[in-house]
């Protein structure tokens, strides 16, 4: 970590050890005892250092000061260390010590250019049987580029994110895929669609024939399509909870 100041590599972890950053303990050649202790710098230095890593100017009084406000902090040894800081290594032996380029790359990340989108983790839309009720149970967050959305043309506050389980979708959806789900789709072309069919929820491939026809299909071949019409929708208990727009899964 080269910052204005006059601190060697040394002096950093001088620096380091004195103030007892947090670190973690690496299998290293040249270590003590066959590790390393790779330091985690507080938050004051650690924005100097991504404006140092962006090419913009840092001033030495910058760092004497975040130098002088950590020394007077001290931060408890042992706290658990995040794989979003900039790691500062210790050197070893000599030999060129290599930080956590990620690391240091994942603490410059702006999040104000993500938005959360509601993930219901404990539900599962079926791709066969299975209900997704998800009144009142509360949702955890998957983080989605705001630029992604604009350009997929979603709008975030209408998305859902739910787990998929069963076969019938295959190859496409695996079970334990997450689906995102566009709820303000609820016109069919053709597509992958969330479906709410006699209270039973599920994943399916949706066909838009003539005559107000709606093909329902599994993509596994194992399972039968069948058609529902339009109109008989609300008596056969047949609704359209929103398309299916993006997926994720493990890959077979």
């Amino acid at each position: 970590m080269q910052l204005p100041g006059g601190l060697s590599e040394r002096g950093w972890l001088k620096a380091a050890t004195r103030s007892r950053w947090p670190f973690v303990e690496i299998p290293a050649k040249g270590g003590k005892g066959g590790v390393k202790k790779v330091f985690s710098p507080p938050p004051e230095l650690l924005r100097l250092i991504h404006r140092h890593a962006r090419g913009e100017p840092v001033a030495a009084s910058e760092v004497d000061s975040a130098k002088g406000r950590q020394e007077a902090r001290l931060v408890p040894q042992h706290q658990e260390w995040s794989a979003a800081q900039a790691p500062v290594e210790e050197p070893d032996g000599g030999e060129d010590a290599r930080h956590g380029d990620c690391g240091e790359w994942a603490g410059g990340v702006d999040l104000k250019d993500y938005r959360p989108l509601r993930y219901y983790r404990d539900i599962s839309l079926s791709a066969g049987h299975g209900a997704l009720n998800y009144e009142g149970e509360p949702p955890g967050a998957l983080l989605f580029s705001e630029a992604w959305l604009r350009t997929m043309g979603l709008k975030p506050e209408r998305l859902l994110l739910v787990r998929v389980s069963g076969d019938s979708m295959l190859p496409t959806l695996q079970p334990g895929s997450t689906v995102m789900i566009d709820t303000t789709a609820t016109r069919v072309t053709s597509g992958i669609y969330a479906i709410n069919l006699g209270g039973a929820a599920m994943v399916k491939r949706l066909q838009a024939l003539l005559g107000g026809v709606i093909r329902v299909i599994s993509d596994n071949p194992a399972y039968d399509a069948f058609q529902i019409k339009r109109h008989a929708a609300e008596t056969d208990g047949f609704s359209i909870i929103g398309r299916v727009v993006w997926h994720a899964g493990a890959v077979p």
